[in-house]
């Protein structure tokens, strides 16, 4: 049903946040297949690695770096191939609460007319995703509630999107001439044309961002988005 794309940077899977805590090593992958986009200079992994894992996880080293844009398109791509339904997006370090992955299948089967399930991202207590977006400003929400929002003056961050594919497709994928900032806030821009609504899961992450010392919530919305 879902293949999840995750996307490296300078650091090995069982160095990922995201990694440990939806899956905690290889073995326990399960109905889900593993896409890892290794954007490394020097791979962090080497193919043989995954020999064993070949009908649940692929991965790919791209040392060019084009960032994350290229990554969930590719993922896409092979998500069309293996005839998946849904790509989950995911940075390295975003941290899942325990059984991510079984909630974001049972909200799926709840709620089969959505087309996009996402989690709350908090940093430090502040909540960056889901937030406000308005005359090409971002700002933080104070609070939020679980269920199906409006996409009117509302974005998210890419880490935890869980898009069915066609909703992907038709909404243009994500922009390759940006690699990083501000392309989850691209997407949602073009999804809005043609969704009203996401579904925002009972789920609270705490996001990582890759330089947040000394960061406020508005210039990280800024800076990462």
């Amino acid at each position: 049903m879902i293949l999840a794309i995750l996307v490296l940077y300078k650091q090995k899977l069982d160095q990922s946040k995201t990694f440990l805590s939806l899956f905690g090593s290889l073995s326990r992958i399960e109905d889900i297949f593993l896409f890892v986009y290794d954007n490394s200079p020097i791979p962090m992994h080497d193919l043989a690695e995954f020999a064993s894992y070949s009908t649940t996880i692929q991965y790919l080293s791209d040392k060019s770096n084009p960032g994350v844009s290229k990554a969930y398109n590719t993922g896409a791509r092979l998500a069309q191939s293996l005839k998946k339904q849904y790509i989950l997006l995911l940075d390295q370090d975003t941290v899942f609460p325990k059984d991510a992955i079984s909630g974001y299948v049972e909200a799926i089967k709840a709620h089969e007319d959505c087309a996009l399930f996402a989690p709350v991202l908090e940093c430090d207590g502040q909540i960056f995703s889901p937030c406000w977006h308005g005359f090409n400003i971002y700002l933080p929400l104070r609070n939020v509630l679980p269920g199906r929002v409006s996409t009117k003056n509302r974005s998210l961050l890419n880490s935890g999107m869980c898009i069915r594919l066609d909703a992907f497709d038709k909404a243009g994928g994500f922009d390759e001439k940006i690699p990083l900032d501000f392309a989850d806030h691209d997407f949602m821009k073009r999804y809005r044309t043609h969704f009203d609504s996401f579904f925002l899961l009972d789920m609270a992450c705490e996001h990582g961002f890759s330089d947040k010392e000394n960061l406020d919530a508005g210039k990280a919305l800024t800076r990462f988005g």
